[in-house]
Protein backbone atom coordinates (compact mmCIF):
# COMPACT_ATOMS: atom_id res chain seq x y z
CA UNK A 1 0.00 0.00 0.00
CA UNK A 2 1.29 3.43 -0.94
CA UNK A 3 1.74 5.72 2.07
CA UNK A 4 1.58 9.44 1.37
CA UNK A 5 1.93 12.40 3.73
CA UNK A 6 -1.88 12.81 3.66
CA UNK A 7 -2.80 9.13 4.08
CA UNK A 8 -2.67 5.73 2.40
CA UNK A 9 -3.81 5.18 -1.19
CA UNK A 10 -6.41 2.40 -1.48
CA UNK A 11 -7.57 0.78 -4.72
CA UNK A 12 -10.98 -0.83 -5.19
CA UNK A 13 -12.33 -2.94 -8.08
CA UNK A 14 -16.10 -3.45 -7.98
CA UNK A 15 -16.07 -2.14 -4.37
CA UNK A 16 -13.56 -4.80 -3.25
CA UNK A 17 -10.21 -3.53 -2.01
CA UNK A 18 -7.30 -4.87 -4.07
CA UNK A 19 -3.60 -5.10 -3.46
CA UNK A 20 -1.57 -3.27 -6.07
CA UNK A 21 1.98 -2.53 -7.00
CA UNK A 22 3.34 0.84 -7.99
CA UNK A 23 6.44 2.31 -9.49
CA UNK A 24 8.28 5.54 -8.85
CA UNK A 25 8.40 8.07 -11.67
CA UNK A 26 10.60 11.07 -12.29
CA UNK A 27 10.11 13.83 -9.75
CA UNK A 28 11.24 16.62 -12.08
CA UNK A 29 10.86 17.75 -15.66
CA UNK A 30 10.76 21.06 -17.48
CA UNK A 31 7.18 21.48 -16.15
CA UNK A 32 7.47 20.44 -12.52
CA UNK A 33 9.47 19.47 -9.45
CA UNK A 34 7.65 17.35 -6.83
CA UNK A 35 8.63 15.42 -3.71
CA UNK A 36 7.29 12.12 -5.03
CA UNK A 37 5.54 10.81 -8.14
CA UNK A 38 4.09 7.29 -8.27
CA UNK A 39 2.25 5.34 -10.96
CA UNK A 40 -0.30 2.55 -10.48
CA UNK A 41 -1.26 0.52 -13.55
CA UNK A 42 -4.43 -1.57 -13.38
CA UNK A 43 -5.05 -4.28 -15.99
CA UNK A 44 -8.66 -4.14 -17.18
CA UNK A 45 -10.71 -7.29 -17.53
CA UNK A 46 -14.31 -7.60 -18.74
CA UNK A 47 -15.64 -8.15 -15.21
CA UNK A 48 -14.39 -4.80 -13.87
CA UNK A 49 -17.29 -2.35 -13.75
CA UNK A 50 -15.98 0.17 -11.21
CA UNK A 51 -12.54 1.35 -10.09
CA UNK A 52 -11.87 3.69 -7.17
CA UNK A 53 -8.64 5.26 -6.00
CA UNK A 54 -9.16 6.54 -2.48
CA UNK A 55 -6.99 8.65 -0.20
CA UNK A 56 -7.54 7.12 3.23
CA UNK A 57 -7.01 10.37 5.09
CA UNK A 58 -7.27 11.08 8.78
CA UNK A 59 -10.76 12.50 9.38
CA UNK A 60 -9.31 14.87 11.98
CA UNK A 61 -7.05 16.61 9.46
CA UNK A 62 -8.37 19.66 7.64
CA UNK A 63 -7.83 18.50 4.05
CA UNK A 64 -9.47 20.34 1.18
CA UNK A 65 -10.24 18.55 -2.12
CA UNK A 66 -10.45 20.24 -5.51
CA UNK A 67 -11.26 18.87 -8.96
CA UNK A 68 -8.58 20.03 -11.41
CA UNK A 69 -9.38 18.10 -14.58
CA UNK A 70 -8.25 19.22 -18.01
CA UNK A 71 -8.67 18.12 -21.60
CA UNK A 72 -7.98 14.38 -21.67
CA UNK A 73 -7.21 14.42 -17.95
CA UNK A 74 -9.30 13.45 -14.93
CA UNK A 75 -7.63 14.78 -11.77
CA UNK A 76 -8.42 15.58 -8.16
CA UNK A 77 -6.11 17.31 -5.70
CA UNK A 78 -5.95 17.44 -1.92
CA UNK A 79 -4.44 20.30 0.06
CA UNK A 80 -3.43 20.63 3.69
CA UNK A 81 -1.47 23.78 4.51
CA UNK A 82 1.29 23.86 1.88
CA UNK A 83 1.17 20.13 1.12
CA UNK A 84 -0.59 19.26 -2.13
CA UNK A 85 -1.32 15.77 -3.45
CA UNK A 86 -2.87 15.07 -6.87
CA UNK A 87 -4.36 11.87 -8.31
CA UNK A 88 -4.74 11.80 -12.09
CA UNK A 89 -5.77 9.44 -14.85
CA UNK A 90 -6.48 9.75 -18.54
CA UNK A 91 -9.85 11.43 -19.00
CA UNK A 92 -12.48 11.64 -21.72
CA UNK A 93 -12.32 7.93 -22.57
CA UNK A 94 -15.54 6.86 -24.28
CA UNK A 95 -17.27 4.28 -22.12
CA UNK A 96 -15.96 5.59 -18.79
CA UNK A 97 -17.88 7.83 -16.42
CA UNK A 98 -15.71 9.83 -14.02
CA UNK A 99 -16.86 10.77 -10.52
CA UNK A 100 -15.02 12.90 -7.98
CA UNK A 101 -15.33 11.99 -4.33
CA UNK A 102 -14.34 13.91 -1.20
CA UNK A 103 -11.51 11.41 -0.79
CA UNK A 104 -10.67 10.21 -4.31
CA UNK A 105 -11.86 9.37 -7.78
CA UNK A 106 -14.28 6.72 -9.04
CA UNK A 107 -14.58 5.38 -12.59
CA UNK A 108 -17.53 3.40 -13.93
CA UNK A 109 -16.66 1.31 -16.99
CA UNK A 110 -19.19 0.20 -19.58
CA UNK A 111 -19.18 -3.44 -20.67
CA UNK A 112 -18.23 -2.35 -24.19
CA UNK A 113 -15.06 -0.52 -23.12
CA UNK A 114 -12.03 -1.59 -25.11
CA UNK A 115 -8.98 -0.65 -23.07
CA UNK A 116 -6.30 -2.90 -21.64
CA UNK A 117 -5.27 -0.82 -18.63
CA UNK A 118 -5.86 2.27 -16.53
CA UNK A 119 -2.97 4.33 -15.23
CA UNK A 120 -3.20 6.49 -12.12
CA UNK A 121 -0.41 8.89 -11.25
CA UNK A 122 -0.10 10.26 -7.73
CA UNK A 123 2.20 13.17 -6.98
CA UNK A 124 2.78 15.32 -3.93
CA UNK A 125 4.76 18.36 -2.96
CA UNK A 126 5.36 20.34 0.19
CA UNK A 127 5.25 23.75 -1.47
CA UNK A 128 7.58 26.54 -0.47
CA UNK A 129 5.99 28.98 -2.93
CA UNK A 130 2.35 27.87 -3.45
CA UNK A 131 1.58 30.60 -5.97
CA UNK A 132 4.25 29.24 -8.32
CA UNK A 133 4.31 25.56 -7.35
CA UNK A 134 0.60 24.68 -7.02
CA UNK A 135 0.52 23.54 -10.68
CA UNK A 136 3.48 21.15 -10.26
CA UNK A 137 1.51 18.18 -8.90
CA UNK A 138 -1.04 18.67 -11.70
CA UNK A 139 1.67 18.21 -14.33
CA UNK A 140 3.29 15.29 -12.47
CA UNK A 141 -0.03 13.44 -11.99
CA UNK A 142 -0.95 13.66 -15.69
CA UNK A 143 -0.21 10.19 -17.16
CA UNK A 144 -0.11 11.56 -20.71
CA UNK A 145 2.83 13.86 -19.88
CA UNK A 146 4.80 11.01 -18.35
CA UNK A 147 4.54 8.75 -21.39
CA UNK A 148 2.15 6.36 -19.64
CA UNK A 149 -0.62 6.42 -22.21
Amino acid sequence: MLKTPLGNIRLFENNIEKKYSYKSLKVSSQHFLVDECISITLKITKNIQNVKVILDMDKNKAIKSEVESGEGLSLISFLKSNLKLSVGTIGDIIGIEYFYLDNGISLTLSKEIDIEELVFNIAWLNMKNPEEESIFTWFAADPTLMGNT
